[in-house]
């Protein structure tokens, strides 16, 4: 139900600090369905202050996923949110919890959900960024370390990028890499074409600079916002933070009312 917070126990085991999910929003696309408005869903630590961004959206009538790596509790839940009335389903692909002993690098550290980026505003201090235009693809490179949480020395972030499209039928992406370095060749989110508006969690390395950098094509804006950062060795070791994947495992599916009370 939209607006209705729910608490999602995920499964993973306890002193986990971060779990690695994959989001599925189904809005609608059943024929004998009627259609329901856009919607949007929120995933935070339970007995923490809501975040203010998303970490899936989806249009009317659309299926749409997206990864995200979320805080958890002591009991490795979460909680959920959705805008309007959407079916949710959330698979468990990994979870983050203490090393065996001291490392230095390779460990998530989570950070409050913060928004770096926003090109529907004009530049401003807290939404800094330069872009480029040529034709149909556009160039936007923006700070991010020393923001939001993310240390001077961060070499890898947690971003998720969300790509709006320009209103025509051409179908585009972004692609997200570190501030002067080569352009990979593969997207990191892709949207449908019209006004379609599709997000995607990735990690992305940051440039010598401290900035990312983001090619977009047949795309209007882009919102970026950072959930965490990855240690490298040039950081104090600790135990925090270290991965642990597991096959992925649906756990909740309001479909059929299935971990979901």
């Amino acid at each position: 139900v939209g607006r209705q917070p729910r608490t999602i126990a995920l499964g993973v085991p306890a002193g986990s600090s971060a779990a690695f999910v994959n989001i599925t929003l189904d809005n609608g696309t059943n024929p004998e369905q009627q259609c329901r408005p856009p919607s949007y869903l929120v995933a935070w630590k339970p007995g923490s202050a809501r975040p203010a961004t998303s970490n899936a959206n989806v249009g009317a009538c659309d299926v749409a996923a997206n990864s995200a790596v979320v805080q958890v509790n002591g009991s490795g839940a979460i909680t959920v949110e959705v805008y309007a009335d959407v079916h949710v389903i959330i698979d468990v692909l990994g979870y983050y919890s203490a090393a065996n002993g001291s490392v230095a690098a390779g460990r998530f550290q989570a950070v409050t959900p913060t928004r770096l980026l926003d090109t529907r505003a004009t530049t401003a201090p807290g939404n800094d960024y330069t872009r480029a235009n040529a034709g149909n693809t556009s160039l936007v490179r923006f700070p991010v370390v020393g923001r939001g949480g993310v240390p001077a020395g961060a070499r890898t972030v947690s971003l998720t990028v969300t790509a709006i499209g320009p209103g025509s039928d051409a179908a585009g992406y972004v692609t997200a890499y570190g501030g002067g370095t080569a352009q990979p060749a593969t997207s990191t989110v892709n949207h449908t074409g019209g006004f379609d508006t599709r997000a995607n969690l990735a990690l992305v390395p940051v440039g010598a600079d401290g900035t990312v950098e983001l090619f977009l094509y047949q795309v209007a804006n882009v919102v970026v916002d950072v959930g965490g950062w990855i240690t490298s060795s040039a950081d104090a070791p600790g135990t925090i933070g270290r991965l642990r994947l597991t096959e992925p495992t649906r756990i909740a599916d309001s479909r059929s009312s299935f971990g979901v009370s």
